[in-house]
């Protein structure tokens, strides 16, 4: 009881290297290589993927320093050899906190609902994108039209790990509400994980299992229909229990350049001075994100 009042959640980048036949033939088999770090006091999640080279992954993350008390984006250079952490540079903070860091062209917009929008970043340009609160948004293109996958922060209707909205890019390139109800209502799967991934003609929904706790593993949905009407079908689910690090939860799933999967793991450590720390400081403690 001692050890667990001194201890702190921390999530982790790692990469599965399989491509996506590997991994849906056999998804419960998977082997992920973590990123090794000497940082003790922060936690790198939401991991995706920017580009890489013949040494290295390059990825946006979620950076959440402890003693801070929110997150900001960072980028990290990843050694493909040693999956050791070679750099990490400051890329995006605002006034709140930030993570799921989404790309979409040139821009990301990340997860800030705490500012009341939506923004999409650019070099210094700030675009507002969607006037409500998003949160973990998830972009998708199809047959001529924009579409928005996002939870949004609870209120009496909406609850951000069990219920999923669907937007539409208007004709000014901002997203309204395309469905006034929600389109998922499961806690097994709402909330989004990671990029539409698009494999043998299927369009493939990731998004978070929190049944058990928030963000404990992955539900991979088949949508059937965006209009006139919203259908998935679920497929498979997958967790870490299995893996010797970071084997508590897993929110993300993405593809790198080469095809590969970019995942993250959770799991806790005991911080005792770090805790004392964030106590002085009146800051809450955040385990799971």
């Amino acid at each position: 009881m001692l050890n667990r009042l001194l201890q702190l959640g921390f999530w982790n980048v790692g990469i599965i290297e399989k491509n996506l036949d590997d991994f849906f033939s056999s998804p419960d088999t998977i082997k992920i290589r973590w990123m090794k770090h000497g940082y003790r006091d922060r936690f790198f999640a939401d991991p995706f993927p920017l580009n890489e080279d013949n040494h290295y992954y390059y990825i946006l993350a979620e950076e959440y320093k402890y003693i801070k008390g929110k997150g900001t984006i960072v980028k990290l250079t990843v050694d493909k050899k040693t999956m050791r952490l070679i750099k990490r540079e400051d890329f995006l903070e605002t006034n709140y906190h930030l993570s799921f860091p989404f790309t979409l062209g040139e821009y990301i917009v990340p997860e800030q609902s705490k500012s009341g929008k939506a923004y999409a970043y650019n070099n210094g340009k700030v675009e507002e994108v969607c006037k409500y609160p998003l949160i973990d948004p998830v972009f998708y293109n199809y047959r001529g039209n924009s579409y928005l996958f996002s939870t949004l922060p609870s209120d009496n209707i909406s609850d951000p790990n069990q219920t999923l909205y669907l937007f539409k890019r208007n004709s000014e390139g901002k997203y309204d509400l395309l469905y006034p109800n929600p389109i998922v209502n499961n806690i097994s799967c709402a909330r989004c994980a990671g990029k539409i991934i698009e494999y043998e003609g299927a369009i493939i929904r990731v998004g978070q299992d929190c049944t058990r706790i928030y963000g404990g593993g992955l539900s991979f949905e088949k949508v059937t229909s965006f209009e006139p009407e919203y259908s998935e079908e679920h497929l498979f689910s997958v967790s870490v229990k299995n893996q010797n690090k970071y084997n508590i939860g897993m929110h993300t799933f993405n593809l790198t350049n080469n095809g590969y999967i970019i995942v993250d793991g959770f799991q806790y450590y005991t911080r005792p001075l770090l805790k004392v720390a964030m106590h002085l400081k009146g800051l809450g403690v955040k385990n799971a994100k």
